[in-house]
């Protein structure tokens, strides 16, 4: 599996159900259906996804979302519903990681299908 097959899966999964066990029953069913060494794929890129925001400062703001109960479980909870909200913003914070934290330029985002054509 390579990373293009893993944010199908996550934005597939999106389209499952508005309930979280939609999305995790959809992922179960999907994952069981494919060979051993694709879901170890496919982990390696969850967590090679979620690494970036494995961070103080994050689980700091975390904390404060959650009024102060965000646990070592809730952060980790946390960071799957980043990954889960799209792959363009997981992809955009990998970019800014990349970049030391800056924002890409408008050349590296040009012609990405979430950017709209100028008019």
């Amino acid at each position: 599996m390579d990373v293009d097959d893993f944010w199908t899966f996550i934005e597939l999964s999106h389209r499952a159900g508005p309930k979280l066990g939609d999305r995790a029953a959809f992922l179960a069913h999907r994952l069981s259906r494919i060979s051993r060494s694709h879901v170890l794929d496919f982990v390696q890129h969850l967590s090679s996804t979620r690494e970036p925001a494995n961070t103080y400062r994050l689980w700091r703001a975390a904390d404060i979302l959650m009024a102060g109960g965000c646990s070592t479980d809730g952060f980790h909870y946390f960071q799957m519903w980043l990954v889960g909200l799209a792959s363009v913003t997981v992809r955009l914070r990998s970019i800014m990681f990349a970049r030391g934290g800056r924002l890409p330029g408008s050349a590296e985002v040009a012609g990405h299908p979430c950017v709209l054509p100028r008019r």
